[in-house]
């Protein structure tokens, strides 16, 4: 059964892999804007690299774009921290007692972006990884030209300053 996506939006976490990846491939091919999530950024932008998306579906008003929140803090955390070091790694384990200690990024600051990016202000806003702590993001739309024409914000985090702006 095929269903139309058409100006949808779709946000599909655990999208680097397994059964969030096979989703995201099926809503874009739908006609859904995708906005993918993820907790392992590696692997995130693997998926989109495998997605072969943001560019090539630009003509269809559809804009894929990657969220990189900043440490969160979850229930993953909270089961690493209960684990301990014998069964996660004294390294791994002792970053995320860090991350506990220093509070983490709040959830509703990825949520914030992850609105944004479903909204017609950020209309587009395309291929890009957006840090939800580090980067201005509210803000992007008023670069909107500079944006579609330069390689900021990709996936290699190229920032504005990188390329001379100021505004970033």
């Amino acid at each position: 059964m095929k269903y139309s996506l058409a100006g949808r939006n779709a946000l599909i976490t655990g999208a680097s892999q397994g059964l969030g990846l096979a989703i995201a491939r099926a809503d874009v091919k739908a006609g859904a804007s995708v906005l993918l999530c993820a907790r392992d950024e590696e692997m995130l932008e693997e998926a989109l690299r495998q997605l072969l998306l943001a560019e090539e579906v630009r003509e269809h008003r559809i804009d894929v774009n990657s969220i990189a929140p900043g440490p969160l803090d979850t229930r993953l955390l909270d089961e690493v921290l209960a684990a301990g070091p014998e069964k996660v790694g004294r390294n791994f384990y002792e970053r995320s007692v860090k991350q506990k200690e220093q509070g983490g990024a709040p959830l509703e600051k990825g949520a914030d972006l992850a609105v944004f990016l479903a909204s017609s202000a950020s209309d587009g806003i395309t291929g890009k990884l957006l840090s939800a702590v580090w980067d201005p993001w509210q803000s992007l739309p008023e670069h909107l030209e500079e944006l579609q024409k330069t390689d900021i914000y990709t996936l290699r985090r190229i920032v504005p300053k990188d390329r001379g702006y100021d505004w970033g």
